[in-house]
């Protein structure tokens, strides 16, 4: 049976869940994608991904193996994969199995209806995978998503929507040895209006936008193939000197310092080097 992408605009009022795939009673909210996209090889690759990590403390590291093969399986332009209506499809319709997996039953519905990025089970991974793979390679993206908080906080940050921005960061965060703790305030002066600017500046990317690889796009994905060695399409690659020059523009905006002087203290609030707290 050939397994179609569809998009769900709306749930019915009372909409109780399933844990199977396709529940009969949300068919009549199912409508019909603009194209027809095959997921039978997504289906393979999360029927694997569940097999291969099982339960336990293994869930959180088959993000950095999913995210990958769930972009080189849905292939999705940037335009398609913003409508809310798929992601509710994928999580509600075609795979709540995973979802209940690797999330639990009881934040089901709630992350499988939310339109935020850092939170929707397929949404993440998706972009998160757009925003640091390399034209057809993904090896990136196993970086970012070994480390959840990395790639969680990187997708509300705007700057990162510049690939060699992205991809300059990966490499900041690994030369300065920043742990766990120090990614959201490294996010916090990736935010600011000034560090913006300078990236914007240093690493121009405006010819991603108008570039498609639409042989790719047609392309019916193995799932075999997509497991042993998942390929992304061609557009949407920079150079090693784009990624080098992105992380010189980081040595010289982004404070150190200030970074690894950060505390959070037990009340809640961020502690800032000069001791005034932010409530967050």
């Amino acid at each position: 049976m050939t397994i179609s992408l569809g998009k769900i605009s709306a749930l019915p009022e009372d909409a109780f869940l399933s844990v199977e795939r396709f529940p009969e009673r949300l068919r009549d909210a199912v409508l019909p994608f603009d194209r027809e996209v095959h997921l039978d090889a997504l289906s393979s690759v999360i029927d694997e991904c569940i097999a291969r990590f099982g339960t336990g403390k293994t869930l959180t590291q088959s993000d950095s193996w999913l995210a990958p093969r769930l972009h080189a399986s849905l292939r999705l332009t940037k335009r398609e994969a913003a409508s809310a209506a798929v992601w509710t499809f994928l999580a509600t319709f075609a795979f709540p199995d995973y979802v209940v997996w690797r999330w639990g039953k009881d934040r089901q519905l709630a992350l499988s209806t939310t339109r935020d990025v850092k939170k929707h089970p397929f949404k993440r991974l998706w972009w998160g995978a757009e925003m640091f793979r390399n034209g057809p390679s993904y090896d990136s993206v196993e970086q970012a998503f070994s480390r959840s908080d990395v790639a969680n906080t990187s997708l509300s940050t705007r700057v990162m929507n510049n690939r060699a921005v992205a991809l300059g960061v990966l490499r900041f965060i690994e030369k300065h040895a920043l742990g766990s703790r120090l990614v959201n305030p490294l996010s916090t002066q990736l935010r600011t209006a000034a560090v913006t600017v300078v990236l914007d500046n240093a690493c121009p990317n405006y010819a991603e936008s108008i570039e498609l690889d639409r042989a790719w796009l047609r392309t019916e994905p193995l799932a075999q193939d997509i497991i042993d060695d998942p390929t992304g399409p061609e557009h949407g690659a920079v150079s090693e000197d784009e990624i080098e020059m992105a992380q010189q523009a980081l040595e010289q905006v982004i404070d150190l310092e200030r970074i690894r002087s950060y505390r959070k203290p037990h009340d809640g609030t961020t502690s800032q080097p000069n001791g005034e707290a932010e409530q967050h």
